[in-house]
């Protein structure tokens, strides 16, 4: 399922001759990697929190792209609020691994920060491809993961 949310925005790059767009929206599919076992409603707004904050954290690398000094105060501040924020959230690994990683490659970029937004909306649509790929067994079977929550509960029991 993560092969598809990555390889779909890559794919769709190349397709439109920019594979430099494909790979930045690739970086918003890592939403893919969340949310596998959660009740669809719950997932849903997870993923959907996940995809606007990788967003966030490639706009902030990106504008901090300039300084090596603002690199590192950016991509700290991202992994510190990342960190509680997963925490409160109780979200599985990789937790805010991904967003510090998306925060590290985009500062290291060679991208000028006046194309932050156009990155962004990349981002966002490379997320928006992981929402639709995670929640299409939705489509299946609505109840699957409360089904499986309580046969395992029910297994430790």
């Amino acid at each position: 399922m993560t092969a598809v949310c990555m390889a779909v925005p890559l794919a769709a790059g190349v397709i439109a001759g920019h594979p430099s767009w494909g790979m930045i929206a690739s970086l918003g599919a890592f939403t893919g990697f969340y949310a596998h076992s959660e009740p669809y409603r719950y997932r849903a707004r997870l993923l959907a929190g996940l995809a606007l904050a990788l967003t966030l954290a490639a706009v902030a690398g990106t504008l901090a792209s300039g300084s090596v000094v603002a690199s590192v105060a950016v991509t700290g501040a991202v992994a510190a609020a990342g960190t509680v924020i997963c925490i409160a959230l109780q979200t599985g690994p990789p937790r805010e691994h991904f967003l510090v990683l998306v925060t590290l490659m985009t500062s290291s970029l060679p991208l000028a920060p006046a194309g932050a937004p156009a990155r962004g909306g990349l981002m966002l649509a490379g997320g928006a491809v992981a929402w639709l790929v995670v929640m299409s067994g939705w489509l299946r079977d609505r109840s699957a993961p409360e089904r499986n929550a309580v046969a395992t509960a029910f297994e430790r029991v």
